[in-house]
């Protein structure tokens, strides 16, 4: 059986690189690339390569990462050189979707990170030290001297590094801190939030939580305080309900702050899903309610 799983995993492989355009083929530690019909296209040239995540049947434009002399560069499906290996590092093991997606790829050099498309134009030079994992709603977070700002996937700095820590976009809004406080930003730059909360979460169903003098609550996108804050802890709302707890006893709310499922479960309970929720049960058998509170299968 082992043996059959090995040979079917090497069959899909097979078939998925040769779907792909490229064959790599090695020896003495060099690699090439062949066609599907096994003519060499790139003789043996490179130190080692890596598919980059935009290489597949959905993306024409793909291309592979190749590394020579400790630099990497990259070509196309067709084997053409799209950029000479010039770059320290790619983003191998950065960021795998929206990037991916709109055909972008991280690049690294001089210790600075930047962006490449893959007609190997630089959308962003590399000039930062570092970026989040990937762009959340086609932006990104980008840190300069230990300051943290924005760029859009144009290469546009949104907002130039400015902020002690900076959080992911989220329904347009992005938490960003200054000077120990969290507030709020769009995707225009524009603060529509000062910082002036303790800590926060991401904005999730128009909604965000935010703690103040120890206790949290939810505001709005303009700011208005909508459920006083007055909990312990607070999540995020989905499918219109928010995990809450004072002390050590947790339920639910609605967007009017109307515990619509009393505080008395002991432990926090996940967040609502298809109508249900897991609730866990210390050394027990987790179960499911509804949204009324009521024990489900």
């Amino acid at each position: 059986m082992k043996k059959l799983i090995t040979i079917c995993l090497l069959i899909v492989t097979t078939c998925a690189v040769n779907a792909q355009g490229l064959e790599p083929f090695t020896k003495k530690s060099k690699y090439g690339f062949k066609d599907q019909s096994g003519k060499i296209i790139i003789p043996l040239k490179y130190d080692s390569y890596e598919y980059t995540l935009n290489y597949s049947q959905d993306y024409k434009n793909g291309l592979i990462a190749v590394k020579l002399n400790d630099k990497w560069g990259f070509i196309d499906k067709t084997g053409k050189e799209i950029i000479p290996p010039k770059y320290d590092e790619q983003s191998k093991n950065i960021s795998y979707t929206e990037q991916y997606k709109n055909g972008i790829i991280a690049v690294k050099l001089n210790d600075k990170w930047g962006f490449v498309d893959q007609t190997g134009k630089e959308i962003i030079p590399p000039k930062y030290d570092r970026f989040a994992r990937d762009f959340s709603e086609g932006i990104i977070s980008v840190r300069l001297n230990d300051k943290y700002g924005y760029a859009d996937m144009s290469g546009k700095e949104i907002i130039p590094p400015k902020y002690d820590y900076s959080k992911d976009f989220a329904e347009g809004i992005a938490a960003v801190r200054l000077n120990g406080k969290w507030g709020f930003v769009d995707q225009t730059g524009k603060e529509i939030i000062p910082p002036k909360y303790e800590d926060t979460n991401n904005y999730s169903e128009g909604l965000v939580a935010v703690q103040q003098d120890d206790k949290w609550g939810f505001i709005d996108k303009s700011g208005k305080q909508i459920v006083p804050l007055k909990y312990n802890k607070a999540r995020f709302f989905s499918e219109g309900l928010a995990c809450v707890s004072i002390g050590s006893n947790y339920g639910f709310i609605d967007k009017n702050g109307k515990e619509v499922i009393p505080l008395k479960y002991d432990l926090t309970i996940d967040d609502f899903k298809g109508g249900k929720a897991r609730v866990p049960v210390f050394l027990g058998d987790a179960y499911y309610i509804d949204k009324n509170g009521n024990k489900i299968k």
